[in-house]
Formats: structure tokens, C-alpha cells, sequence
């Protein structure tokens, strides 16, 4: 979060004009202008002398006494301090005449002519005292001829001439008779001023003074104006022709054009630079390794501070090339390194931002892209182990949806993720106005009119400034770029509007040393409020200290001050003169709403609403606005979201702009324009998850760790001492990490991840995920107020309650490990086709079906905690791959088809085998079981489908279903069933009940779908029976509407085979696993939500939405859906049981006497293995 920074003395780089640089400082007096010099001496002040390379400034030691600037540019001299002529101009000096004869000799007898004195003319270029030197110089080379000898004076002559007096300012000698006047004079001026004989003076003749910072407060400059007047200053410990020197250079440089005076300073700046390396003796411990050093700079607001970056093996180190900061070196672990992100600075790709463990952050700025992939290489890939290379967007997400992570962290997450930092006012973080209602007395937040609509941007909230906005946007002509908003809703001016009374020295610096008028200031949230919503050149969001929680630590910088407490940004708590408006209120406070009685109230009441369910439900609109598919192109023309096209990333080549003046131009517009985040999503952002399954998830979550924390206890109670030390150490660290784990998520802290995202690292073309939209479903519409899906072909209602059973009893304690994801789905150089994305699909649980294991069977019980399942049994039923298996309702009866044609039916308590039937000479590749268990319907590679009746134990029906092997069924509701076959065909196939209650099928289906060009592999309905999914063998995923039996969209999720489809009980995701080990969770809109790869090759899965068991060549693989992590076999003991087995199916269904699950696993070899707790 942003706050104050607070420096132990007042000089900032915040008080520099733009782009000027920093040198050095220097212990100096100031000797005030006065009548003598007497007076200044008594009146002397002691401070600092700040030398940069665009004006030179003097900071008190007395903080009451301001701050003085002295521009380069508002000087005529600077130089040593002799005395007042010290600073004239040359045209004030006397002109040198020659010394007339007769001072020289006032003898009779006339000497020859005197030849013309020697001149050394001064250098234009020299200063006054120079100037002064030269023409004693000059008085001193004034030679005179040897006269010729002269006779012995005889008695009658003149008495000879006295000893000769001689000038101690000049080499010459005079008689001693009195000198001219003029001479008399210039001897006077030469004489040292009264400061001159105090030491090394100098001065700076200057028409203004900026003066600044009095009493410390940060109140608007003051610009004095002089008449040239000369102020005097003496060097305390340094010889002050070395800092003369330099600032005479920069005072020559100030009057020359803009782009030889940068590139001469910049020249300067280089060489000086050059010549300062890393001071080793500055290690924390000497036997540190360096593996890198070189010149960068230190990013943060308004300023870049160059200095040097040192990377050892242990540490990092900043060094900058000044001395401003209180603590020059700054050094940090390379283990407290959280993450690394990729940065634009100054519309380039040279930046790189450090987060570390305790929510500070670094931004560094290098000289090319080059450099900075280098130094991001080096840290991420070979020094931070803490950094683990995981796909944490995806995870985010996961636990988003979940509600492990807060609206208000995921936002800060997404803006940081899209190129959004605290240390960079041009790309501040982003929030929405999420209310709407700032005149109620009170807030409720249980009414939709309380609240902003997510789903439009700023500009479109009023219809009527909407419509003069579009009649703008069609009068501009076709070849020039259309935009429909000419303001952004982001710029460091808007940044500064709202943060102006916690860092008025930031708009001070922005605004040229002044507040803005006192009529454009924040004054009134209403206020501010009617403007974005009325005016057409004023469409800003809010920033994110509006909603910042109480538990949440200020400081984002290390050198931030933590004590801001919520709502200060809103308090004028310095008193600082903001002005008088026109209707003569003073500025002062924030005036807030009736229903906030302070600005910590009023950010606590707006935290909670951004934490709502109404904003819940809706801020995926608002993602899609700002982050996702519609922040650009035809999209956010559709959205009326389309802002000025410089402000969109790689709108221009900032580094194709040879000329310094076009290029600084370009960067002020973009700056003043505002810039549009990195775009990170190229489908509709997955919604979050309804309340009732954000708390069954996290009830399941933390029950877990209660169990596992007794499950520890009851090991050790039953170990030795000796055991306890050499075998329970592992589990007790793992289990202490899944503690801390989710502590650490539950308090929504985005920095304690050891995650690290890089943006333009996903690249792995092999995970690409690409959607095709076919065409819309037409057939739903979600009615919000009514909380009901309508279908509008036969006006029924799909409102079927899922029935939630939360096992408190059953817990899943989750190994917080990270995963190795490989989610592509947000790389910026994917290209999607998202037109007429308009299924509209709710995942409120008021409106969802009933789903089981076999798709008609009422087992949607939440399974709690797999972790403790231990081996019961194995049973050997098949002498092939067992390809399905189901547990009956009651929990005594298994089910089971396999590749040896036979269908077994099996007693667990007369512990026998009841049925057993070899349909055909073929393998039997799936079934489906009826509600009442009284039907079995079973797909071949035979082609057919047949219906089996258990009651009498025979073939009741069959259909020759496709014209190659059926690969896959599902039934809904008993009377739509699904199948998909080798042939590449999906058909859907009604059913029906007959009189004598069997189930037949239509011969005709009443669908056919040939869109793959490749095997089906997989199939699976929604619990509401609205969407099917298909997978096939090249790894599409294809999704069809039941109601209008239409191809809705097809991504591509694997390049490999597709062999599990998996809806989760809400019907908002679904799972997708190939069977090169990746496992996908996408989302019903297409958006891909989380994915990992497990070891070796997939074969089936299962999920009840929170956990997900996954069977593999190598055994059982345990996830959590909530956490986005893997359960490790130090947790669940009964994973490494497994691992000796092929797992080719699974069933997980609920024992209804004991409430606990039970787990059924099919192998290769034809064996059933039971695990119940």
C-alpha cells in the first residue's frame, strides 16, 4: 500500500524538477543577504548544500528556516567571493590605463617614451574572479625600459630618491608621491570584503530563490524574485574550487538548448558514474560471492535514483550513487525474494520489481530489455529458492473462487500481475466505485441500488453522457483512431486527486511546486461521485486505499512508514492551505457520506461491500472491463470500453522514436492520457463461487486441519521417543507447513506465497488454450432477481437444490505445496475468437441438479477429508483393465465393466459375485447406472448400446448406437443419455420408461454432432442438464447446449488425448485431465481456472468440487480444488499403497450408515480395491 515516506532530514528527490539528477551534498553556511557584511556573519546559517545538476539547493540545519532552490537557469554568475566585484560584470570593472611617467619618476630629466604595457586579455569565459587575478596579473606585467645610465649627480644635483614603497597588491613599485585617484581606487577594491577574510566564500548571483518546506511542512512554494542580488556561502570540509568547478559547468550548460544541455549532462552523469563501483568492504559477510555487478536505478514515486546493484550468492545489494538516503546500502536476502515480476518503465521493457517476505518491495529500472531479462534470469532461475515456478495466477484464481482470497487481495493481486505497482504513479492500481448510494443515512448492502453496475465501465453508467460519448465516436473519421472516452480512468494526476493530503509533495512536484485549483481538489466523496458519473471528462475508478482492510501492513516500500492508519488519506491532518473554493468553503477534510461517521469508518463500511456477495457475484464483469477480453478491440467497442489508443500496451514503439524531443513528448502525452493495463485474460473471467460453496469448502479446509492436527497427536502417543526423532519429523514440518499454509491464505496475504508469476514466460505452446465460440446459447437467460435459470423453448425451470451434506467429522488436510502449472491461457500472444460469448450460466446452488457417480444417482454428498482412507480389500473380478466401476446408494453392491466384455455385479455383504454377464466378444468400454439401480446401461466397442436389467439378469435392450466403437456414456435424469464414439461423433439419445418400468431407448437420436475430426474420448453432463462436454483424442474440448441441441464452443485444452471430463457439483467448472498427466480446471465461460501436471500417465478422476482423486499409471494423486494444492502420501498415508497399481478406474461415494467416504479403484490386472476410513 501506498504511504509516506518520512526522511530524518526534509530534502527529497521529490524536490527536483523532472529529470534532473543528484549529486552530492556538502556541510556549508549561508551567510543571508544584509547591510554589511558584518551583519550576514552574525546572521550566518548552517545547513547543507545540495549540488544537482539543474539548480543548486541550500536545506537549513533550523527546520523552521525553509528550503532554498537556486535554478541554474535563474543565475547570471557564480564564482569566488573577493569582494563586491567580485560578482560584476565585466563591463563594471575599471579599464587598466597606462601608469602615467610622472608617478613613476617625478624627476626633471624626462625618461624615454614608456613602450605600451603588455596585456593579458581575460577569457569571456572566466569567472569575475578570474577575471579580478588576470588584472592584477595585468598591473603586474605593466613593464618600464632599464633607462640608460645616468651621470654620478654632482653636489649642485638633486638629492637622491627614497626607498621605493611597494603595493602589496601589485608587483610594481611606485614613488612616493601620492597615486592617481584611479589608481587609489582599484588598490581599495582589490582589497579582500570582510567575509573573504573569514575563508573560502563564494557566491550566486541570482534573480529568484524557491523557497520551500518551512517548518517542515509541505505547504505550496514560494518564488521570490531579485535584482541579481548575490548570495554568499563557504564550504565546510571540502575546497570548495572542486564543487565550484562542477557547479559552474552545470550554471553553462543551463543556457543552452534542451537537447545539447541533456545530452551534456547526460554525459556527465555517465562519466561520473563510471568511475564509482560496489564498496565490498560493505558485505555482510566477506565470504559472500559476487556474481554480478552493474548500474541501474531505484524506482519509486515521481523519482529514479541511479545507483549500482550488486548480486552475490547470499544477497542482493542496492547501492545508490548519492548519499540522500539515510540508509545508503541496502541489502537484502536472496531468500526473503518472494517474486520476481517483469516491469514497463517509462513505456519500455526495462524494469523489474523484487518482492520479498515481509511486503516490501524494490523496483529496479535498467538500460535495456536485455539487461533486465538477465538479472530476472539469474535471480529466478538460479539464486531464489524461495521462488517456485509455478503457475500462481491460476492459483489465485482457485482460491478466489473459493474465498481463501479476499475480493480485495485478488484485485491487488491481478493489478500486479498486469503491470500495476505502488512505485509508479502511471501505472497505480486500479479499483472499481463499487457504491452508488452516497446520501442514505445508512448503507445497506443487502440492496442492488446500493451498488455501482460491474458490468459497465464509468462512462456508461449514465446513459445520456453515454450517448453523447458514442455520437463523438461515429463522428471521428474513419482513418484516424476511434476512441469513445478521450480521459482514462487511471493517471498520476487522478492518483495524486485522492492522495493529495497524505503526500501533498507529490502533486507540489506534479503541479510545479503549487496545489491544483482549489475548485478541481477532492473535496467531497457525493462530490466526486456526480462527477464521474455526469461529466464528460471525468471517468475515473478509485484506487485501493478506498477498501484497504484493517489487518492489512501499510508498508509496500522499505522505506515506508507503517503507522497511516485506514481513511488518513481522507484528513487534512497537516493543515495544509488547499484553498478557498467559489463558493467560499474552505478545503479542508473529506466531507463524507451520512452513513460514514469517520474515514475509518467510511473505508471499513466500504471494504465490506467490496467483500459482498453482490459484488462477488459481479466482479468478474468489472475483471472483464479492466483485465480481460473486454479491455480492447471489438469487444470494448461492444462494451463501450474503448479509451484513446496510446493509453493501450504496444500501442507505439516508445523505443523506435530517435528524436528526444518527440520521444519525451510521447512519454508526457501517454503519461497525462493515463495508461490501460496489461491485458491477462482473453476469455470471460470465470465467476466466484456462491457463498454456501465458498463456506462448505473452507468448513471442509479447516476441519482438515483439525483432524490432521489429532491425527498427529494419536502417532505420537503411540511412538517411542526414538521413533518420534527418526521418522515423524517429515510429517510433523509438513503438517506444520499445511497450518501455516492456510493461516497465510485465510488472512488473504498475497506477499507470504512463495509463488512466482512470470507473465511473459508462459509460453509453452503445448498448453495453449484456444477457444472457438461456434454459437451462442439462445435457449438461457439467468433471471437475477428471481435467482432462476428460464429456458425460453419450453419455459421449465431447472431449479433443482443441491442437497450439501458437510462431513465435519471427515477432514482433508492439504500439503501446501507448489505445483508445476503450465497455464498458458493468459499469455499475451494468444489470439481467441470470443464473439457472441453469451451463455448465461449461474453458479448459485439454488439452481443446480443432483449429480453421482454414474450421473443419475442422488450422491452429490460432499465427501470431507480423503485423507485418512486406509486398504480394506481387493477383490479379483476381471481378468482385463477394469474401464468402470460403480458403488450401489446403499454401499453394498459394486458395479464393474471391463475390457474382457463382462459386466460383474458384486455383494460386499454376502462377499460374492451375483451377476456376472459376457455381453458381447468385445470390450466393454463404459455404463451408466439408473436411479433406482435397476438398469444398467453399458457401452461397447462392439458399436452397440445395450440395457441391462439387474432384476432379470439379461439384455433388456439394445440400439446399434454409432458405426465405430462407443468410447463413453452419460445418462441425465433418466431420460437424456450422451454417448461418443471412435467414429469422432457425440449423439444425444432419449430415453424412456416403459410401462413395465425399463428403460429403451429411441432408435433415432435426436442430435448428432460430427464437429471432431477425432475419437471421442471422454463425455460428462452438468448437474442442471443444460451443457454437455466432449473430449476428443487431439485434446478439444467441445461444448454443446442440451436445450438447443447446438455446438456452443470448442477450446483447445491438450495435444494429446482428452480422457477425462469431470463437472464439478455446481456446474460451474469443469475438469479436464489428458493423459500425458495435465489436468486442467476451466471454467463454464472457457476460461481457464487452474491446472498442474502429475506423474506419469492419467486414466480417471473423480471430484466432488473441493477434492480431486486422480488415477494414474503410478497410482492415486490427491488434490485440493480449494487450495489449488497436492496432498502428499505424508498426509494421506494411503496414496504410497497405491503407487505399485495402474489405476484405470475410481468411484468415491458415500457410506450412508457411517456418513464417511468409501473409495473404489479398478487396475489393470482386473482387481477392485476398497479404502474407507
Amino acid at each position: 500500500m501506498f504511504s509516506k515516506n518520512i526522511n530524518k532530514v526534509r530534502f527529497n528527490l521529490t524536490l527536483m524538477d523532472e529529470g534532473e539528477y543528484y549529486f552530492d551534498d556538502y556541510s556549508a553556511m549561508f551567510y543571508p543577504p544584509s547591510n554589511t557584511e558584518e551583519e550576514s556573519w552574525q546572521k550566518r546559517i548552517a545547513g547543507r548544500i545540495l549540488v544537482c545538476s539543474s539548480s543548486m539547493f541550500f536545506e537549513p540545519d533550523d527546520s523552521k528556516l525553509p528550503i532554498m532552490k537556486f535554478p541554474y537557469k535563474d543565475m547570471s554568475s557564480i564564482g569566488a567571493w573577493l569582494n563586491s566585484l567580485s560578482s560584476a560584470p565585466p563591463a563594471h570593472l575599471p579599464t587598466p590605463q597606462p601608469i602615467p611617467q610622472s608617478i613613476l619618476s617625478p624627476s626633471k630629466p624626462t625618461p624615454p617614451p614608456t613602450p605600451q604595457p603588455v596585456v593579458e586579455q581575460p577569457s569571456p569565459t572566466r569567472s569575475a574572479l578570474s577575471r579580478l587575478l588576470s588584472f592584477s596579473s595585468l598591473t603586474s606585467k605593466v613593464t618600464t625600459p632599464t633607462p640608460p645610465p645616468q651621470p654620478q649627480p654632482t653636489s649642485t644635483s638633486i638629492a637622491p630618491i627614497p626607498t621605493i614603497a611597494t603595493n602589496p597588491y601589485t608587483s610594481f613599485s611606485v614613488s612616493p608621491n601620492p597615486p592617481s585617484p584611479l589608481l587609489s581606487q582599484l588598490f581599495e577594491q582589490a582589497k579582500p570584503s570582510f567575509l573573504a577574510s573569514k575563508g573560502d566564500i563564494f557566491y550566486v548571483k541570482s534573480s529568484q530563490v524557491i523557497e520551500m518546506k518551512e517548518n517542515s511542512r509541505n505547504h505550496p512554494y514560494v518564488f521570490k524574485q531579485y535584482n541579481n542580488i548575490d548570495f554568499k556561502f563557504s564550504f565546510n570540509y571540502v575546497k570548495q574550487n572542486i564543487v565550484l568547478d562542477v557547479m559552474k559547468v552545470f550554471h553553462n550548460y543551463s543556457g543552452k538548448e534542451k537537447i545539447q544541455r541533456d545530452e551534456l549532462i547526460k554525459q556527465m552523469v555517465e562519466e561520473r558514474e563510471n568511475k564509482i563501483f560496489f564498496d565490498i568492504t560493505q558485505l555482510v559477510d566477506m565470504n559472500e560471492r559476487n556474481i554480478l555487478e552493474l548500474k541501474c536505478s531505484k524506482i519509486s514515486p515521481l523519482v529514479e535514483n541511479p545507483g549500482r546493484l550488486l548480486i552475490t550468492n547470499a544477497r542482493l545489494y542496492f547501492q545508490p550513487m548519492n548519499n540522500i538516503e539515510e540508509n545508503r546500502l541496502k541489502n537484502y536476502s536472496l531468500q526473503s525474494i518472494v517474486r520476481v515480476l517483469q516491469r514497463r518503465h517509462s513505456l519500455r521493457e526495462i524494469g523489474l520489481e523484487l518482492f520479498f517476505d515481509d511486503n516490501s518491495s524494490l523496483f529496479l529500472k535498467f538500460n535495456n530489455t536485455i539487461t533486465r531479462n538477465q538479472v530476472y534470469d539469474l535471480l529466478v532461475k538460479h539464486l531464489c529458492t524461495n521462488i517456485m515456478h509455478i503457475n500462481e495466477q491460476a492459483n489465485y484464481l482457485l482460491k478466489w473462487q473459493n474465498g481463501i482470497i479476499s475480493n480485495y487481495d485478488y484485485l491487488l493481486y491481478l493489478n500486479n500481475l498486469a503491470g500495476r505497482t505502488f512505485n509508479d504513479l502511471t501505472q497505480y492500481p486500479v479499483f472499481p466505485w463499487i457504491i452508488a448510494d452516497y446520501q442514505s443515512p445508512t448503507l445497506d448492502l443487502n440492496r442492488k441500488e446500493t451498488f455501482r453496475d460491474l458490468s459497465k465501465p464509468i462512462g456508461a453508467l449514465n446513459p445520456t453522457r453515454l450517448a453523447t460519448f458514442q455520437e463523438r465516436y461515429h463522428q471521428i473519421p474513419d482513418d484516424q483512431p476511434k476512441f469513445l472516452y478521450g480521459t482514462h480512468y487511471s493517471t498520476p494526476a487522478y492518483v495524486l486527486y485522492f492522495l493529495v493530503r497524505q503526500v501533498p509533495e507529490y502533486m507540489l512536484r506534479l503541479q510545479n511546486g503549487r496545489f491544483d485549483s482549489p475548485n478541481r481538489m477532492f473535496y467531497s466523496i457525493e462530490e466526486t461521485w456526480n462527477s464521474v458519473l455526469n461529466s464528460t471528462s471525468d471517468v475515473k475508478e478509485l484506487i485501493p486505499e478506498f477498501y484497504r482492510p484493517s489487518y492489512e501492513s501499510t508498508s509496500r516500500n522499505d522505506d515506508d512508514d507503517d503507522s497511516v492508519e485506514n481513511g488518513s488519506f481522507l484528513t487534512n491532518s497537516e493543515n495544509l492551505p488547499l484553498g478557498i473554493r467559489q463558493d467560499n468553503n474552505v478545503i479542508n477534510d473529506i466531507i463524507l457520506p451520512p452513513w460514514a461517521s469517520s474515514p475509518k469508518d467510511f473505508i471499513s463500511k466500504l471494504h465490506q461491500a467490496l467483500e459482498s456477495e453482490y459484488v462477488s457475484q459481479n466482479l468478474h464483469h468489472w475483471i472483464d472491463l479492466i483485465f480481460g477480453y473486454k479491455q480492447k478491440g471489438e469487444e470494448a467497442v461492444r462494451a463501450n470500453n474503448l479509451f484513446y489508443h496510446l493509453t493501450y500496451e504496444g500501442s507505439i514503439d516508445i523505443e523506435s522514436i530517435i528524436n528526444p524531443f518527440e520521444r519525451e513528448g510521447m512519454e508526457a502525452q501517454i503519461n497525462e492520457f493515463g495508461q490501460t493495463p496489461r491485458q491477462i485474460f482473453r476469455t470471460p473471467h470465470p465467476q466466484r463461487l456462491p457463498q454456501q460453496l465458498r463456506n462448505q469448502n473452507l468448513k471442509i479446509e479447516l476441519s482438515d486441519l483439525e483432524q490432521n492436527i489429532n491425527f498427529i497427536f494419536d502417532e505420537l502417543n503411540n511412538c517411542n521417543i526414538n521413533d518420534l526423532n527418526n521418522n515423524d519429523d517429515n510429517n510433523l514440518s509438513n503438517n506444520d507447513n499445511n497450518i501455516n499454509s492456510l493461516n497465510s491464505s485465510n488472512n488473504n496475504n498475497l506477499n507470504n506465497n512463495n509463488e512466482n508469476n512470470n507473465y511473459n514466460d508462459k509460453k509453452n505452446s503445448s498448453d495453449n488454450i484456444k477457444i472457438e465460440n461456434i454459437k451462442s446459447s439462445n435457449g438461457l437467460e439467468f433471471d437475477n432477481d428471481n435467482n432462476n435459470y428460464k429456458n425460453n423453448n419450453n419455459n421449465n425451470n431447472n431449479n433443482n437444490n443441491n442437497n450439501n451434506n458437510n462431513n465435519n467429522n471427515n477432514n482433508n488436510n492439504n500439503n501446501n505445496n507448489n505445483n508445476n502449472n503450465n497455464n498458458n491461457n493468459f499469455s499475451e500472444n494468444e489470439s481467441f475468437n470470443d464473439e457472441n460469448e453469451n451463455l448465461n450460466l449461474s453458479t448459485n446452488s439454488a439452481f443446480l441438479g443432483d449429480i453421482g457417480n454414474g450421473g443419475e444417482r442422488n450422491n452429490s454428498n460432499n465427501w470431507g477429508s480423503l485423507n485418512f482412507l486406509k486398504f480394506n480389500q481387493n477383490i479379483k473380478l476381471h481378468k482385463d483393465k477394469i474401464s468402470a466401476l460403480y458403488l450401489s446408494n446403499n454401499s453394498e453392491t459394486i458395479y464393474s465393466v471391463s475390457l474382457d466384455s463382462c459386466l460383474k455385479i458384486y455383494s460386499l455383504k454376502e462377499k460374492r459375485q451375483i451377476r456376472s454377464l459376457n455381453l458381447c466378444n468385445l470390450a466393454l468400454s463404459s455404463f451408466q447406472l439408473s436411479k433406482d439401480e435397476k438398469y444398467i446401461i453399458i457401452g461397447s466397442w462392439d458399436n452397440n448400446i445395450y440395457v441391462y436389467s439387474v432384476g432379470n439378469g439379461s439384455i433388456s435392450y439394445s440400439i446399434p448406437g454409432h458405426s465405430d466403437a462407443v468410447s463413453c456414456l452419460k445418462l441425465h435424469n433418466n431420460n437424456i443419455l450422451v454417448s461418443g464414439s471412435w467414429d469422432s461423433s457425440v449423439k444425444v439419445w432419449r430415453t424412456h420408461r416403459q410401462s413395465n418400468g425399463a428403460i429403451s431407448i429411441e432408435k433415432t437420436p435426436i442430435a448428432d454432432f460430427v464437429d471432431s475430426d477425432t475419437e471421442i474420448r471422454s463425455i460428462d453432463i452438468s448437474s442442471n442438464g443444460t451443457i454437455f462436454c466432449a473430449g476428443s483424442s487431439d485434446g478439444y474440448l467441445y461444448f454443446y447446449d442440451l436445450l438447443t441441441l447446438q455446438l456452443i464452443r470448442r477450446i483447445s485444452c491438450f495435444f494429446d488425448e482428452l480422457v477425462c471430463i469431470k463437472f464439478t457439483p455446481d456446474g460451474s467448472r469443469i475438469i479436464t485431465a489428458c493423459i500425458d498427466g495435465s489436468v486442467k480446471l476451466i471454467g463454464i465461460e472457457g476460461s481457464e481456472i487452474f491446472s498442474f501436471k502429475v506423474k506419469g500417465e492419467i486414466h480417471c478422476l473423480d471430484s466432488d468440487g473441493s477434492s480431486l482423486i486422480i488415477g494414474t499409471d503410478c497410482g492415486l494423486c490427491l488434490w485440493s480444488l480449494t487450495t489449488g494444492t497436492e496432498i502428499k502420501d505424508s498426509v494421506s498415508p494411503f496414496l504410497s499403497q497405491s503407487s505399485n497399481e495402474s489405476i484405470y478406474s475410481l468411484n468415491v461415494s458415500i457410506n450412508q450408515s457411517s456418513n464417511k467416504p468409501i473409495l473404489l479403484t479398478g487396475t489393470e490386472t482386473g482387481s477392485i480395491s476398497i479404502w474407507q476410513q
